[in-house]
């Protein structure tokens, strides 16, 4: 009777260690916290992806002239920017900053990314742009021009990781092209209260050369979606 009881303890133990020798090994994918592909997992178990970025050129905004930009990243090396800059102010009929200016521009990236992952558009990169404006700029009685303007050319920069996280970046970018403007002169009168057009110094200038430079503050929009740990 004991050595039955004996024998069949030693069954069940050996069944065990059969069982705990074939079974697979625990998914270690949300440990590996310091490899660069999870750098999408983070602590509540949920991947982000960015979906786009939002920009501002700071030198733009050092000189009170809003704008604001969307990229969005497409395949593993393309993007797609547009561009919007509305400076508009002025103080009576002695000051002015008023433009719209709208612009696209198609990027391709020398590095590649995950498509699903948070480290996109960064590095260097090469474009092509196109833009036009409109605007009224006076300053005094030196300088006061209304008029329309368009533009393209190619483009070329760098963008860097910023911060602890890094998970804003900056651009340095600079743009080459033609540009071309209609332009009106105009006068204010001696006590400011009325402008007067000139209506002999009106024509077309034809530039080509620098048309662009940045220096852009860049903020991800990475969105996720909860992930379950199948254990």
């Amino acid at each position: 009777m004991i050595l039955r009881f004996v024998l069949t303890l030693m069954l069940v133990f050996a069944g065990l260690f059969s069982l705990r020798a074939q079974a697979p090994e625990r998914d270690s994918i949300f440990f590996a916290r310091n490899s660069a592909a999870d750098s999408a997992y983070v602590s509540n178990g949920s991947v982000k992806r960015t979906y786009a970025t939002v920009k501002t050129n700071l030198l733009f905004d050092f000189a009170t002239a809003l704008n604001v930009e969307v990229e969005v990243p497409i395949a593993g090396r393309f993007s797609v920017m547009v561009e919007d800059v509305f400076p508009w102010w002025k103080i009576g009929n002695m000051y002015c900053l008023q433009m719209w200016e709208m612009g696209a521009e198609a990027r391709f990236w020398f590095k590649s990314w995950d498509v699903n992952g948070t480290e996109k558009m960064r590095g260097w990169f090469i474009g092509a742009y196109g833009m036009s404006a409109k605007y009224d700029f006076q300053y005094d009685r030196s300088f006061n021009y209304q008029g329309e303007y368009w533009s393209a050319g190619l483009s070329g920069g760098y963008v860097m990781p910023i911060g602890k996280k890094k998970n804003w970046t900056l651009e340095f970018s600079i743009a080459l092209g033609f540009l071309q403007t209609d332009y009106r002169h105009y006068q204010p009168t001696d006590d400011y209260i009325k402008l007067i057009r000139d209506p002999y110094n009106v024509g077309t200038v034809s530039y080509f050369g620098p048309t662009k430079a940045k220096v852009s503050l860049i903020i991800p929009l990475n969105f996720g979606k909860k992930e379950v740990n199948h254990d």
